[in-house]
Order: C-alpha cells, then structure tokens, then sequence
C-alpha cells in the first residue's frame, strides 16, 4: 500500500531511542542526554502486530484526525513488522517497516535512517516498490532543532507536491511535552480538476499526574475551499497501572518528543466532537505481558469491550 507520505513532524518512534552524550576530545557543546534512555540493558528490537493509525516520518497524517502522538480510534489498521537497529551509543540508527500481507508473507515498506549532532536530529526515509527495491523518488531528508534533553523544538517540512506542515513544541522544566502548535496544508483535485486547499490549524496540551500523562486536550480548526470552516476537539484521557513500570516499551510520548511516562497505560477514553456534534467515544484498555527484566513482550489492547483484544508482541536484545 503507498499513500502521499511526508517526512514530519514529531520524529515519532517506537521502542527505546536514546541520545546519549559522547565524550568529546574537543570543547565543543556536549550531545544532549535524552531521559528515555533504557534503564535495564536492554533494547527494543523488532515489533509485530496491527497498528492502526500509525504515526510514522513517512506518513503522519494517515488518517485525517493524527497527530504528533497518533490517535488510536480505530479506523484502519497495518499488520506490520517493525525491526529496530542501533549505533555504538545505544541510538537507533535505523528502522526497516515490513508489511504483511494476507498469507503472512512480509513486504519491507519503508525504512528510516537516523543521524545525530548537538543541535539537531535528521532523518531520511525511502519507500520500497512491490519487488523489495528502493524508490529513488521517495528518498526525503528531515533535519528538526533539538532542546537540552534532546528532545525536538520545531520542525518545517514540504513535500515534493506542495503540502506543507510546521509544528513546535513545549516541554517543561522536567521534559515532559506540555505543549504543541501544528498546522497543516496540502492540496488535491476537486470536480471538474478544480484545485481544493485544506488548512489544519491544531493545539495540544499535555497535562501530566505523578510523572504520567493524565489529560491531552486537542482543539483544531481546518478550513477548506468552498466548504464551512470545521471546529473539532479531541479530549483524551488516561488511567496507568502504578505496579507497571515504563523501561524499554512504546510509550504514549514518543522519545524525541518529551520524558517518557513512570507507568504503562492501562486504560485511555477518547472522545472527539465536531462542531459542538459528539461523533465518536473510545474506550481502550491495555494489558501487559513481561519478561524477568520487566520489559514488555505482549500487549493486548480491547477497543470498546471487543470480545477478541488485538495482540502485538516485542523482541530485545540485553546485554
């Protein structure tokens, strides 16, 4: 499956991806040191299972209501394999995606590079053909300012088609993101080859609770040509399980977008309102399985009290 897909807006990434600070043989300004380094040894190598609305460099606005830290109403859905590779330092230097199709054959998607310095971090990503070859035309490079955790400030990207995103980012005095400003522009053929603008204006605001992400309040606005102006808020909020420490698992803040939460999430409500009109409430709960060293390798997550949870399983690598 490919899709128009952008480079974005958040360095989103799943598992464990530290900026860890180098020695250096000159003075020059140190690398930062990122909070979300792996506390047990061990990092996170490859993942399987479903994914929906997954935010991803290559395509961040999937579906229309993703944002930085991916909304999980479920709307559509990739079983993918996700495999994960590191630096001398611990830093993820490469993800490859695979995507697997009906008879479980996996196809590599897309991959990822990753490249690291004082001030910034830069991505390049390509996506692969039906035959496993790499798209030449598809190769896009990222470069996005970094704060002293490492974490990212802004970002600006345009896609070879015209469509345009911009984004900052706030965090406060421990690393945690407080705060994001987005907004979002592309174009696309209307009847009659008339050319149609769409502009996504968004706010977040993160609010956090005993070092965990309690409330994530989201207010948008999207203009687009010959229609009404559109008002929609996305509230979200999230229940953890305090005997379930977060170590080398995919979190709710993505590593290059603030401090990682104490506890894994057993519990979020999601509910997203249009113009004053409730279209849809979510409720999704998590469940975990761990290995000795506390890492997760099973996550099974229910959507609405479904009879059957969607499972995704995770692989590491420990010293």
């Amino acid at each position: 499956m490919k899709t128009k897909h952008l480079i974005i807006s958040g360095l989103l990434v799943l598992g464990t991806i530290a900026a860890c600070k180098k020695e250096k043989t000159t003075p020059t300004t140190p690398e930062p040191t990122n909070p979300n380094l792996s506390k047990n040894g061990c990092v996170l190598t490859e993942t399987y299972g479903e994914q929906f609305n997954k935010p991803s460099f290559l395509r961040p606005w999937k579906n229309t209501h993703s944002t930085a830290l991916g909304k999980q109403h479920k709307t559509s859905a990739q079983v993918l394999r996700e495999k994960f590779f590191y630096d001398a330092v611990g830093r993820v230097s490469k993800i490859e995606v695979y995507e697997t199709d009906s008879t479980g054959t996996a196809k590599i998607e897309y991959t990822e590079t990753f490249a690291y310095s004082a001030e910034n971090i830069s991505l390049t990503g390509i996506e692969y053909d039906e035959q496993g070859n790499p798209i030449d035309s598809t190769k896009r490079t990222l470069t996005a300012p970094i704060n002293g955790f490492g974490f990212i400030t802004s970002v600006s990207d345009k896609s070879p088609d015209g469509d345009e995103y911009t984004a900052t980012y706030e965090y406060n005095t421990e690393g945690y993101l407080t705060k994001e400003n987005s907004q979002f522009s592309y174009s696309y053929e209307g009847i009659g080859g008339t050319t149609i603008k769409s502009t996504r204006t968004a706010v977040i605001i993160y609010q956090y609770t005993n070092g965990n992400l309690s409330k994530e309040t989201e207010t948008y606005t999207q203009t687009t040509t010959g229609q009404p102006t559109t008002n929609g808020s996305y509230t979200s909020t999230y229940e953890y399980d305090s005997q379930l420490m977060q170590s080398n698992f995919i979190s709710e803040n993505a590593p290059f977008l603030g401090k990682f939460n104490k506890n894994l999430v057993k519990k979020k409500t999601e509910e997203y309102i249009v113009d004053n009109n409730p279209i849809f409430t979510d409720v999704i709960t998590y469940t975990y399985e761990l290995d000795a060293k506390g890492n997760v390798t099973k996550q099974l997550t229910t959507y609405n009290g479904a009879s059957e949870p969607d499972v995704n399983t995770y692989t590491y690598q420990c010293k």
